[in-house]
């Protein structure tokens, strides 16, 4: 539009007259050198754009590359947090399963512990006593009773006394022990 003005206003300087030809040199001169300048302010203009257009295409790129740094970060991140997570659910299944373990095992000692007492109280009272056994043939032999250890021979002794005496309808008395 710039352009058609001034070349519309030459082609009615020149149908008007030639006397006026260095006035519209003059014209034509402050014209092109207008149409220069903002040839030149174009030019600028768009070396300017271009700058700031590269400039922001760089800024872009950086901050594309941050985004994308941080993408992986938080990918990492994400991944870590679900390990953790799997570990966790796995502990939570382990943990409870252990301890029926230890209960279950807790419980099975015991019993055995039991068990082996009552075994070793059994065990005890089922052999023989060598003590009683003795104190038996004693009873037997001071009560004068035959034995298998003595022969045919009766302990008379004047110091032993039996430890009760009962009486008989006879009136005599007989020497016992007391069971």
């Amino acid at each position: 539009m710039r352009i058609l003005i001034p070349t519309l206003m030459l082609l009615a300087m020149a149908l008007t007259g030639c006397d006026k030809d260095e006035q519209l040199r003059k014209w034509q001169q402050q014209q092109v050198e207008q149409l220069q300048q903002q040839a030149r302010e174009n030019a600028e203009a768009a070396r300017e754009l271009v700058k700031a257009d590269a400039q922001a295409r760089q800024e872009v790129a950086v901050i594309h590359h941050d985004l994308q740094s941080e993408r992986i970060e938080i990918g990492q991140q994400r991944d870590a947090l679900e390990a953790d997570r799997k570990e966790v659910a796995t502990a939570r299944q382990r943990v409870p399963l252990m301890a029926a373990a230890f209960q279950g095992g807790a419980v099975l000692l015991t019993c055995a512990l039991g068990l082996g007492v009552c075994g070793w109280l059994l065990s005890a009272v089922s052999k023989p006593d060598s003590d009683g056994e003795l104190e038996d043939l004693l009873v037997l032999e001071v009560g004068g009773e035959s034995t298998p250890l003595s022969s045919s021979r009766r302990l008379d002794s004047p110091t032993i006394t039996p430890a009760i005496e009962l009486q008989h309808p006879d009136h005599k008395t007989t020497p016992h022990l007391a069971a």
